[in-house]
């Protein structure tokens, strides 16, 4: 089989192909033509690459899709936690029973899976607001990637022989949206000179507690990343326990 991991961030990639390399001799290369990493394994050939946040060239990564012509695509990525005090830690994988958008009525069926994941058009870490689009959605978890990937591969011929696998890991909940809100008041802020911003980012306290959530949801989505390629070993298609598995809506 050929397997394509697409992630919606670079820092996504880059977490999965270093946990990867740090535990097995067998490295991803880089592949000018396609631009993907691929890796050769127990029988399969896997690629991984990074399509960028909500998917922004969506023709573009139609066309490296198509390139790649893979048979199982697996969107994997950190999303968001809707609901407070839902249980979930940082770091654990979440299996999608539905996809759905902000913005638009169409449902994606799939599974088995627990959460109902809802993709939006940017960032959400305010408790408020991520109450009010669980309360309006029946949604779980939100992401930027999802619903869109899905919609855009059924527009190619190959939409027939494509599945896509769900690989989400929870990265961010409610009650950590003070710090994320942090995050993007320095990256927004007007800078102030070197010395500012690295007193805000190195010394604060807030920025430690904000880089080890962040280094768990990344953790989280390289061992995950790892157990589903070492699944596919001695396996001619997907396990048949395996979760989280959409097809794209044909147009």
């Amino acid at each position: 089989m050929k397997i394509l991991i697409l992630t919606g961030i670079a820092q996504e990639l880059r977490a999965i192909l270093q946990y990867w390399e740090d535990r097995h001799q067998e490295p991803f290369t880089y592949d000018k033509q396609g631009r993907f990493f691929i890796l050769p394994y127990a029988g399969h050939v896997f690629y991984a690459g990074s399509a960028g946040p909500g998917l922004p060239r969506p023709a573009h990564l139609l066309r490296r899709l198509e390139w790649a012509a893979p048979d199982v695509i697996v969107s994997a990525g950190l999303v968001g936690v809707l609901r407070p005090h839902s249980a979930i830690p940082v770091g654990q994988e979440l299996t999608i029973r539905a996809v759905q958008s902000h913005n638009e009525p169409t449902v994606y069926p799939g599974g088995p899976g627990r959460f109902v994941l809802l993709s939006v058009d940017r960032p959400i870490f305010d408790p408020g607001q991520k109450h009010d689009l669980a309360r309006a959605s029946g949604a779980d978890l939100c992401d930027m990637e999802a619903y869109r990937l899905l919609k855009l591969c059924g527009r190619s011929p190959l939409a027939l022989q494509w599945r896509i696998v769900l690989l989400k890991i929870a990265g961010d909940l409610p009650e950590q949206a003070d710090l994320f809100r942090y995050e993007d008041r320095l990256r927004t802020r007007p800078g102030s000179g070197i010395r500012d911003r690295l007193g805000s980012w190195l010394v604060s306290v807030r920025h430690y507690r904000l880089l080890r959530i962040k280094k768990k949801g990344l953790l989280g989505l390289g061992r995950a990343t790892e157990q589903f390629i070492l699944s596919l070993k001695d396996m001619s298609d997907l396990p048949p326990a395996r979760r989280s598995v959409f097809l794209p809506h044909i147009r």
